[in-house]
């Protein structure tokens, strides 16, 4: 590690094979960040501490995680990421669905300059796409919610919690 960086290791028994090193460095108009390359797999519950709607969906099963030359600065207020970080979450449900899965999911996080964020399913009854994008140090984003039409039913309760909220993060449904 270089001269003025701070280094930080996570590790959790439960969801880190190894540490998770992030090394910090301060800077007079804001920081930067480095992630070692890493994976780690965490339970999908923690979302519920987001809050709503995350703590009303409470999805279950596995998010794996994965760093790539992933770094992240704050210059003057304003976040730049660079480098990639993927989360995929195969399998998950939620209490309020009665299909089991709803589906296996990826969401990319990368940067360059501008960052873009990417929602896919690589499986599963609920579809969900989109993307999203940083602006003035805030995540603006926008799903497409799709069921495949066997599941319409089974799959009600989710679509109307989802299609309720209104906030930064917002879900467009078939009509």
């Amino acid at each position: 590690m270089q001269s003025g960086w701070v280094g930080l290791q996570l590790h959790a028994e439960c969801c880190t094979e190894s540490a998770i090193i992030l090394h910090i460095m301060p800077d007079l108009r804001g920081w930067h960040a480095k992630m070692l390359p890493s994976v780690s797999i965490w339970p999908a519950s923690l979302l519920a501490g987001l809050g709503y709607p995350w703590n009303s969906i409470q999805l279950k099963g596995s998010l794996y995680l994965s760093t790539d030359g992933f770094e992240l600065s704050s210059i003057d207020r304003r976040l730049a990421f660079r480098g990639a970080l993927t989360l995929l979450a195969p399998s998950v449900h939620s209490r309020i669905s009665g299909t089991l899965p709803i589906g296996s999911y990826r969401l990319v996080l990368q940067g360059n300059g501008d960052t873009a964020l990417l929602l896919d399913t690589l499986e599963g009854a609920l579809q969900l796409s989109g993307g999203g994008h940083w602006e003035d140090s805030q995540l603006y984003m926008q799903v497409h919610a799709r069921p495949i039409a066997d599941d319409r039913t089974d799959l009600g309760d989710l679509l109307r919690l989802m299609s309720q909220y209104k906030g930064k993060l917002s879900f467009v449904m078939p009509g």
